[in-house]
């Protein structure tokens, strides 16, 4: 089922779908809910897991699956799990429960918290407390003890963002001679700019998220190579992911507010907005996993994209529950519409979906989640409509 069309999932779920077969005759109604249980094997607090307010996971060399929760940080080897969490006398000890994100090295993982970030050693199986120094005090070095909100890393090094908007940076993979990590650089670039977020860009760069617009750092994180300007209020819901591969880039700043979705206008990292690629509201997070880009929301769940650029029966019914979990008392919540064109017209997608499109805005239901489908059974190319009668209240 090819999608040419992929509209804003929150509210209106309007598809144009392509499908090749002898008959349509099923309704919503008659489609049982997708059971999510049957696919995932939950692991919460009932077995095992430190907290079931998850901030970050991460996979490593080994295969241990870490997570990163408002309770500690637990390691899952696929049947097991241990928790770490913070000791009240242990100086090797994680320095926070609340931890917030995640980034490997082959001897260890770095773990962001609330009070600093903290590196265990796997070898050890000690908690090293994270070090900091400034350029201009380079021997007056001291304990970070600020919220780090992000870790990321390129090729030389690993970088660490403050929730006060602080870049920090630290060789990739080193250690002291006394086999403990080297302590952070506190980084000033040349504007004295505060960074809301980052994520790897391409050729080792950064990208920045800031009030001021998006910015691409050099390889250490010293130098602005590039600025994409627009102004936004800064706060610590602000995100960004940028897609290497593609140079697609996806803003948020949490609930309340529309995502933004961004295409490389340049190779310097310059930006221009894509009002055509898909991005939900309400963004918290997004990552790529295995070729899809997944969207983690603020009240509307994970929204997941497909590679190919198809969708299925689940992901057309995900945008139908709340409606109809809200409303079982209703009798007959689904509307189905059949649209026949004259054998002599020969219609695009496009022309169809604009078609569909327009009865269902002046019919008022504009705001409510539809699906737009070609149907091709017989010599006259027609399309179908399923929608609902009634809203989310």
């Amino acid at each position: 089922m090819k999608i040419p069309f992929f509209g804003r999932l929150s509210r209106t779920f309007a598809i144009l779908v392509s499908i090749s077969c002898t008959a349509l005759s099923w309704s919503v109604q008659s489609l049982p809910m997708p059971d999510n249980s049957s696919y995932f094997k939950v692991i919460d607090t009932r077995n095992g897991l430190s907290g079931n307010t998850i901030s970050d996971i991460a996979e490593d060399c080994h295969g241990f699956l870490w997570i990163a929760s408002w309770s500690g940080l637990t390691r899952f080897d696929g049947v097991r799990t241990k928790n770490f969490t913070p000791g009240t006398t242990a100086p090797h000890q994680l320095s926070n429960t609340v931890t917030r994100a995640l980034e490997t090295e082959p001897d260890g993982i770095w773990v962001a918290t609330d009070n600093g970030i903290d590196f265990l050693n796997f070898a050890t199986g000690a908690f090293e407390h994270g070090m900091a120094y400034s350029q201009e005090k380079p021997d007056s070095i001291s304990r970070i003890t600020t919220r780090i909100s992000r870790i990321i890393s390129n090729n030389r090094y690993t970088f660490a963002l403050t929730i006060h908007g602080d870049l920090l940076r630290i060789r990739r993979n080193g250690f002291e001679p006394s086999g403990s990590k080297p302590p952070f650089l506190r980084i000033n670039n040349e504007q004295g700019r505060k960074y809301a977020d980052i994520t790897p860009f391409t050729s080792g760069r950064i990208m920045a998220y800031s009030d001021r617009g998006i910015y691409i750092l050099s390889e250490n994180g010293e130098k602005e190579l590039a600025h994409t300007p627009f102004s936004t209020k800064f706060d610590a819901n602000m995100n960004i992911f940028c897609d290497t591969l593609t140079g697609r880039t996806y803003a948020g700043r949490g609930i309340g507010h529309p995502g933004r979705a961004f295409r490389m206008a340049d190779a310097s990292g310059r930006l221009v907005e894509d009002p055509t690629l898909f991005v939900p509201d309400n963004l918290m997070q997004t990552s790529m996993q295995h070729g899809s880009v997944c969207f983690a929301t603020d009240g509307d769940g994970l929204w997941v994209e497909r590679p190919d650029g198809t969708a299925g029966i689940p992901e057309c019914m995900r945008s139908f529950e709340a409606y109809l979990a809200a409303n079982r008392r209703t009798e007959k919540p689904v509307i189905h519409l059949s649209f026949n064109p004259h054998p002599d017209d020969r219609l695009s997608d496009g022309q169809l979906e604009a078609i569909g499109r327009e009865y269902m805005e002046k019919l008022g239901y504009g705001d409510q989640p539809y699906i737009i489908f070609r149907h091709e059974d017989n010599a006259r190319p027609h399309i179908h409509i399923v929608s609902l009668r009634i809203d989310e209240q």
